[in-house]
């Protein structure tokens, strides 16, 4: 079954830099549906309820107050539920130029594409 929404999350104590991630987000030429999180605490609760829709990639900010990326990565990969989300943990001095570059289109055509084949895959 073809991907038809990519849900991304994105965990970032910065406002600023919430709202410059789905500025970038949103001129992508894919659909998605973005949920954002100021702390990695907000996003672990969210992502372990039993009626969430995994996301195809969790972008972690590494330095958040209450709990950080790295806490947050050690999680999700102890996580049955969790364990092969494909994450991305960035520092913040970094992320203005991750989002001026080809190489977040890259990153989720890349994305797309290995879902839609493993999707495929399935029996």
């Amino acid at each position: 079954m073809p991907l038809t929404v990519m849900n991304i999350v994105l965990a970032d104590d910065d406002e600023d830099d919430r709202l410059l991630f789905d500025e970038a987000i949103s001129e992508i030429d894919v659909k998605t549906k973005l949920s954002l999180f100021n702390d990695g605490k907000a996003l672990m609760d969210y992502l372990v309820l039993p009626d969430t829709i995994l996301p195809e990639i969790v972008f972690l900010d590494l330095n958040m107050p209450i709990k950080n990326g790295m806490q947050c990565l050690k999680e999700i990969r102890a996580n049955d539920k969790l364990k092969e989300l494909c994450v991305a943990i960035y520092l913040h001095l970094h992320l203005k130029k991750i989002l001026k570059t080809p190489l977040l289109m890259v990153l989720m055509y890349t994305l797309i594409n290995q879902t839609v084949f493993l999707r495929l895959k399935k029996p």
